[in-house]
């Protein structure tokens, strides 16, 4: 009798029946975000810490995920991070003197949100469309 436990993209199965005593890696079972569409929510919480960024933190391969929410622990909703995105929104970043924890649309010629990917939009002039 085996159970399976899954986590982030990885499958564990119970190879005994109490739970516990035995394990076995699922080599040839990997899992894709379960959210596969969506764009990344910086910042999120993952455990209880703070990410402005993607993180390979809680898997086992070093593939970068980010949340889809503002707290994973309380809706675990992910997808990966791609490397040709571009760098993450950089929370709190600075715009004409003025600090911003999420998108504005401050100085937007079109109305629409976007952020710095750098902490100091004024110095870098980096940013991207949220």
């Amino acid at each position: 009798m085996a159970f399976s436990v899954t986590f982030l993209t990885y499958t564990w199965v119970f190879t005994a029946l109490f739970v516990g005593i035995e394990w076995s890696y699922c080599a040839d079972i990997r899992l894709d975000a379960n959210y596969p569409i969506g764009p990344c929510k910086f910042p999120f919480i993952f455990e209880n810490k703070l990410y402005s960024a993607c993180t390979t933190d809680g898997r086992y391969d070093g593939q970068l995920w980010c949340s889809l929410s503002s707290n994973f622990d309380n809706e675990p909703r992910w997808t990966y991070c791609e490397p040709s995105d571009p760098a993450p929104c950089n929370f709190p970043f600075t715009y004409r003197n003025k600090s911003y924890y999420s998108c504005t649309k401050d100085g937007s010629v079109d109305g629409q949100l976007w952020c710095a990917t750098t902490s100091n939009y004024d110095r870098d002039s980096k940013w991207k469309a949220c």
